[in-house]
């Protein structure tokens, strides 16, 4: 029935069949090409009514017959089945979520609708508009450019260039279009100075060599000249401070009088100066700094502390130069006292309270370290002590005129750093000060 009203052109009459309840959805799929080409504006009224019933992606075939560009000899019907074709596709994307069935195809057709529309104005709208919650585009960005360009929607290339951060581009094209369209997209990236200053050079040629181009052409070359400057000094300004009177002077003709350029010139050797004048005020602060860095590290070298027999341990409350209740392993040699730790806030520790309450603090690894330390130390006083009694008989033997097990020939100096190295003395420096920056780096109060 539908058909045979197509056929014999009451396309009204098979529209009304179409809109009667309990009717197949397969059939406005079917019967949409022919349709929207004689009654366009009533087929989309009866599209929208359905709502959600209709899946947008299959009535694509019948809205594609208007992608072709719009021209003033186009007829009245076919330019009305392309503003209708935008304002269904535009209900879609206000009630399509991204995650849809095909939402990006009919974010992409009503860009090519838009794309081939005489007015740039809604293409440009709609490239702003049509983003997720993230900010990212709802249509594919280089087959909106591919359109664009073939369209020479320029402003529109611009902004999908920015959006693919080809800004280069975007300000080689904006230069054809608006110069103050290139000096906003020169700002855009905020990140890169490099870039930022590289943009805004390009545009300062496009300024320079276009006006020089007229005063070489024209007439009244000294009020042209004049100009020329003082805009290319405005330009300056607006680059706050990016660029430099001696970044766009290359860009002036070789016969131009340095006179011209004085006052900028003056300006920017000004500029210079009173940086120069805050890199030596900076200098001056560090050299201070590092004196007074030096004096402090001369003066803790210095430093000592007196400690009385009152002052007591802070872990277990005994006299610091007293015994702990339970002696372990000390760091330190045996001196007839506990070795001791005393913190710059006068806190005090008996070396084996402290290494209890720090491994009881820290984690296995670093306690398993802290217990290796330990016990390089031992092993390296027990080292040294032995090596303390042996060097004793050496020297006797010496002393008789008998080499000794150690004797033979003076180490080489290739051999000095093994020697330093199987130096017990020096071995259990180092354990100790290993040992001594794991617990005691700072008070554990």
């Amino acid at each position: 029935v539908i058909a045979q009203h197509i056929r014999n052109g009451e396309p009204v009459r098979a529209l009304g069949v179409l809109r009667r309840p309990r009717l197949p959805v397969e059939l406005h799929y079917k019967f949409a090409p022919d349709l929207m080409a004689v009654l366009p504006a009533e087929t989309v009224d009866s599209w929208i009514a359905l709502g959600g019933q209709l899946q947008p992606r299959r009535l694509i075939p019948a809205l594609m017959r208007y992608n072709t560009a719009s021209t003033p000899s186009a007829s009245a019907r076919a330019q009305q089945g392309r503003a209708e074709a935008i304002r269904y596709l535009e209900h879609c994307v206000k009630t399509l979520l991204p995650e849809d069935d095909g939402a990006q195809s009919v974010y992409n057709l009503l860009l090519m609708l838009h794309t081939q529309s005489a007015d740039e104005g809604p293409l440009l709208t709609f490239l702003h508009k049509a983003m997720d919650m993230e900010g990212e585009p709802l249509y594919d960005v280089k087959y909106a450019l591919r359109l664009a360009l073939g369209a020479r929607r320029h402003r529109s290339c611009v902004h999908l260039y920015c959006m693919l951060h080809m800004y280069e581009e975007a300000v080689a094209l904006a230069l054809h279009v608006d110069i103050d369209l290139a000096k906003q997209v020169a700002e855009k990236p905020d990140d890169d100075a490099v870039l930022r200053k590289k943009l805004w050079l390009r545009v300062a040629r496009h300024v320079v060599e276009q006006d020089s181009g007229k005063y070489m052409q024209g007439e009244g070359k000294t009020e042209l000249l004049g100009s020329n400057i003082r805009k290319a000094i405005k330009f300056l300004q607006e680059t706050d401070g990016l660029l430099k009177i001696e970044d766009i002077l290359p860009f002036f003709p070789d016969f131009v009088l340095i006179d011209d350029f004085k006052e900028a010139i003056c300006t920017s050797l000004e500029e210079y100066n009173r940086q120069i004048e805050e890199l030596k005020t900076e200098m001056a602060t560090a050299t201070l700094s590092a004196d007074n860095i030096r004096r402090d590290i001369s003066a803790l070298s210095q430093r000592y502390v007196v400690v009385d027999t009152e002052t007591s341990c802070c872990s277990c409350q005994l006299g610091i130069l007293q015994s702990p209740p339970s002696n372990t392993a000390s760091s330190h040699a045996a001196t007839g006292m506990s070795a001791f730790y005393l913190f710059p806030c006068t806190h005090a520790f008996h070396a084996s309270c402290l290494l209890m309450d720090i491994s009881r603090k820290v984690s296995a690894s670093q306690r398993d370290r802290i217990a290796e330390l330990q016990r390089n130390v031992t092993a390296a006083t027990e080292e040294s002590a032995q090596q303390a009694a042996g060097g004793t008989v050496g020297v006797i033997a010496s002393a008789g005129g008998v080499t000794g097990a150690t004797g033979g020939a003076p180490p080489t100096a290739d051999g000095a750093e093994d020697l330093e190295q199987s130096n017990p003395a020096a071995v259990l420096e180092a354990a100790r000060l290993k040992l001594d920056e794991a617990v005691a780096s700072e008070c554990p109060l």
